[in-house]
């Protein structure tokens, strides 16, 4: 069996870098959360304290739009007046107004794309594995690095060529 704090350790920077996802786009963040990344409502409601969607704090999951090619980013709770300021409808959440992201009404078609999604602090062992069960999409110099790695005996990978050289990678069960 696989140790899961080793997994955690190994691919907590590729985590914070981001990876991409296959994903169903022109959706709000918690459809993308909860319909297409399978996340329950408590890690959504309870665990998830930031959400920065294409570099903007989001405060309201239920009208940011995700577009094709959008970058996520997912925090749990931080630490401090930073942490404080930047958690989704927080009390400080007003000294950002000029930085948030705001709701653009746009009708967006649905459609299958890429998205990329990063993780941090808690929400690397929480989400992680979620995600890498799942599947997901690395460059060539990660997979290599992975490989490289303790986890490289437990990765499965697939060239997709319609997919600008990103490999597809998704990590198998316990042997």
């Amino acid at each position: 069996m696989f140790d899961k704090n080793k997994m955690s350790r190994i691919l907590s920077p590729i985590l914070q870098k981001g990876i991409m996802v296959k994903t169903l786009t022109g959706v709000t963040v918690r459809r993308l959360l909860e319909d297409e990344l399978k996340l329950s409502h408590d890690i959504i409601d309870n665990q998830i304290a930031t959400v920065f969607l294409d570099g903007r704090p989001v405060d309201n999951i239920d009208s940011a739009i995700v577009k094709d090619n959008s970058e996520i980013a997912l925090s749990g709770a931080m630490p401090g007046f930073v942490g404080a300021t930047m958690r989704r409808g927080g009390f400080y959440s007003a000294m950002r107004a000029g930085i948030t992201h705001t709701d653009e009404n746009l009708a967006i078609e649905t459609h299958q794309g890429l998205v990329k999604i990063k993780l941090y602090n808690s929400l690397i062992d929480l989400i992680g594995p979620i995600l890498f069960s799942s599947g997901f999409f690395l460059s060539a110099y990660e997979v290599n690095h992975l490989l490289a790695t303790e986890i490289g005996p437990h990765l499965t990978t697939h060239v997709d060529k319609d997919l600008d050289g990103l490999i597809s990678v998704s990590l198998r069960p316990d042997q």
